[in-house]
This record gives C-alpha cells, sequence and structure tokens, in this order.
C-alpha cells in the first residue's frame, strides 16, 4: 500500500471487489459509473472501471470492499526508489552480492533503466489525458 494525494495525477483504471449480501449491485454499478465520468479517470481506456461482487461475506463480517487502482501518481514512488537505487549501481555497492547468487551486473543496470521507461510511461499517460 501506498500513500499518494490521488488529485495529483490520473486513474488508468480501478476495480471495487464488494463481498457481502447487504450491498445493492445496482448501487454498486451506479457508484462506478459515476466515478467513471470523473474528471480523475482517462479517456482513452474503455471500461477502466470494473467491479465485482460476493454474496458471501467475509467469516466474522456482515461485508467488505477491497479498491484497486492503477493511478500515475505512482512516479513519484518509482521516483523515491530509484534515486538511491542509481546512487548504489554508480558506486557499484552490494553488486557483489547479486553477482554471487548469479546475476549479471548487466541485469542491475537493465532494472534500472526499465523503472525509468515506466516513469516516463506513467508521466506520457498523465499528459495524454
Amino acid at each position: 500500500m501506498l500513500a499518494f494525494n490521488s488529485h495529483q495525477g490520473k486513474y488508468l483504471t480501478a476495480t471495487g471487489i464488494f463481498r457481502g449480501r447487504s450491498l445493492s449491485l445496482k448501487i454498486l454499478h451506479d457508484l462506478m459509473a459515476k466515478e467513471k465520468n470523473n474528471q480523475q479517470f482517462i479517456e482513452w481506456i474503455p471500461n477502466n472501471c470494473k467491479i465485482a461482487h460476493c454474496d458471501i461475506s467475509p467469516k466474522g463480517l456482515s461485508c467488505s470492499v477491497t479498491g484497486i487502482a492503477n493511478h500515475t501518481g505512482i512516479v513519484k514512488q518509482f521516483d523515491n526508489f530509484l534515486q538511491p537505487y542509481s546512487k548504489l549501481i554508480q558506486r557499484r555497492a552490494f553488486m557483489h552480492w547479486y553477482i554471487g547468487e548469479g546475476m549479471e551486473e548487466i541485469e542491475l543496470i537493465e532494472a534500472e533503466n526499465h523503472i525509468k521507461d515506466i516513469i516516463k510511461d506513467y508521466k506520457q499517460y498523465e499528459i495524454n489525458t
């Protein structure tokens, strides 16, 4: 789980998983339709909001909800991870542990480049909305 400001950025996709008999499926569909039309969702992915409903509630509870979302705000978290990782790669710090376990140095460098590509992609998604 991550803490971020959902008002900074856009949602690419979202899903709500509801469990319990006390939940009305029509209300859930209406709620998701309302959220889908929200300005915080990108427009170019059709059906980017989904719901799932199970009548059987979790043991000890009358109902539960799980929300999962793909949001461009994750870029900040990737950036926070990338900065110290890049410094470690430049200094070759701790690389011997990974190389000793069978990894190659190029794999660690490629991992850094993959994160940079992901950051670039998410920033582009936010711009193209």
